[in-house]
């Protein structure tokens, strides 16, 4: 009897647990159980001064030479973040897609604001961002690491057609066909010859020949990863600008001496700051500051970085339900269709119009040719993926030398040469002081590396300004946002 019960208790036990089999089948697997292996994540990243938050409503004192400043700008862009575990291995962060401030590998970090102590153009980028996110497998960390920029090939996009924020106006640096992978600027305040004067770090490639992304090839593409050590699920990424300024004279202008092996100092520069170009010796210090050795090195600097460093917070988020985040950047959603700038736009053809200076076909253009938006980038809207009439190739606006007056009547002439003798174009700004064109004028270029010169004056031929560089982007309202205007000497 006893025998038998047991084996009734037996057979019922498997009955239910088959019943419980059963029904689990039947059962759809909820979001959160479905991805236990990834997490979501959003990362602070902060700017600082020492202890200060960065704030363009605050004065700073920066370098050995102990200098006031006033903080202007504050951009740069990460891509490729890893986690790395205790064993060495790694995990890429996918980055949410969020069509504005992430996309592919690449995050932007932006601390400047739009009031009147920031020059930071007010379209399409009025707000700030000091967060990355993301979604990660689970798992215990001991380090991060990320790129400071771009890679090679993401570098030198079409930032006309590019997924925001790689559209980003003010980061592309159109005269070297890549970005400003980093942009810092400052107003020093410091009496001497420097006071009022800017100091501006532009981080990016340099020495760049070609004419396309498949074409670039640059000698100096100045890449940089950083790793730190400690657990990113709890901590925050921090760029100290003190720092990074540590070493660094900020009211001289450094050059290098590559006879001597020695930096000099420039007694009447035009540009303060880094550029990142060959020779200039402000770039050494601030290159060493990030790990980087600068060019061809003569002040004996030692690379180590010490900018970025990690801290504990308790504002990084984890264990967020990344079921609703889009992390792959190829999709192509009813929202991303709408969203303007984004790679699945749906441009309306009808658009598609040919347009010059004082065409009546522009929106504004019937009323005595005065055009909308000056100083504005025209780029962000007047594009393959922007609702703007036109595919502009050419289109910027002209200033006084105030940098805030526009000018009617200027002219904006394009050469095919250095010496500024084959007139490829000339250009007339309308009465808002903008200048546009549809017309690929690049084709009619016959150097080899298909660049153009450009030069502006006013309408009687006086007040002649001429950019020294050679340009391979008709793009110019791209770079020319904010406070880095074309204007006429006069």
């Amino acid at each position: 009897m006893l025998k038998f019960n047991r084996i009734s208790e037996l057979l019922a036990y498997c009955a239910l647990t088959l019943l419980s089999v059963a029904l689990s089948c039947g059962k759809k697997e909820s979001p959160s159980s479905a991805t236990t292996d990834k997490q979501l994540i959003e990362i602070p990243f902060r700017a600082t001064v020492g202890d200060e938050d960065f704030d363009c409503n605050k004065n700073y004192t920066l370098g050995t030479d102990n200098t006031q400043v006033q903080p202007k700008d504050f951009r740069y862009f990460v891509s490729d973040i890893r986690f790395i575990r205790a064993d060495g291995s790694k995990e890429t962060l996918e980055l949410e897609q969020d069509g504005k401030w992430q996309t592919g590998n690449v995050a932007l970090l932006d601390y400047a604001t739009t009031d009147a102590n920031c020059a930071k153009s007010t379209s399409p980028d009025s707000e700030t961002r000091k967060v990355v996110r993301g979604v990660i497998k689970r798992g215990e960390y001991t380090g991060i690491e990320f790129a400071l920029g771009l890679d090679d090939k993401t570098n030198h996009l079409d930032s006309a057609t590019a997924q925001p924020p790689l559209n980003n106006p003010g980061m592309w640096w159109s005269w070297k066909g890549g970005y400003k992978e980093v942009r810092l600027e400052l107003t020093i305040l410091s009496d001497g010859a420097a006071k009022n004067k800017d100091y501006l770090v532009h981080h990016g490639a340099t020495n760049c020949s070609g004419n396309s992304p498949e074409t670039y090839k640059c000698t100096h593409e100045n890449n940089l990863t950083v790793t730190l050590s400690g657990n990113p699920l709890a901590s925050g990424v921090k760029f100290d600008i003190a720092k990074y300024f540590e070493g660094e004279k900020v009211q001289e202008e450094l050059t290098q001496n590559l006879t001597t092996r020695q930096l000099g100092v420039v007694s009447n520069p035009s540009i303060r700051g880094c550029m990142a170009f060959v020779l200039d010796g402000d770039c050494e210090i601030l290159f060493a500051n990030l790990g980087l050795t600068f060019k061809d090195a003569v002040g004996g600097f030692t690379p180590s970085q010490k900018a970025f460093t990690l801290f504990a917070s308790t504002t990084t988020t984890q264990n967020g339900d990344p079921s609703s985040i889009k992390t792959d950047a190829n999709t192509c959603t009813d929202e991303k269709k709408r969203s303007v700038g984004d790679n699945c736009y749906l441009r309306d053809t009808a658009l598609n119009v040919n347009l010059e200076v004082g065409d009546s076909n522009h929106a504004s253009g019937a009323n005595g040719f005065v055009s909308h938006n000056a100083g504005q980038a025209c780029i962000s809207c007047h594009q393959s993926k922007g609702p703007g009439k036109g595919l502009h190739t050419f289109s910027g606006t002209v200033y006084k030398a105030d940098q805030s007056t526009p000018v009617a009547g200027a002219k904006v002439r394009i050469y095919n040469d250095s010496a500024r003798t084959n007139l490829v174009k000339e250009f007339v700004t309308d009465k808002s002081g903008n200048f546009y064109s549809t017309s690929d004028y690049l084709a009619q270029l016959t150097n080899a590396n298909k660049e153009y010169w450009v030069s502006v004056v006013d309408s009687d031929g006086t007040g002649e300004k001429k950019m020294m560089s050679p340009k391979i982007t008709g793009q110019c309202s791209q770079c020319h946002v904010g406070g880095q205007r074309i204007w006429i000497n006069k």
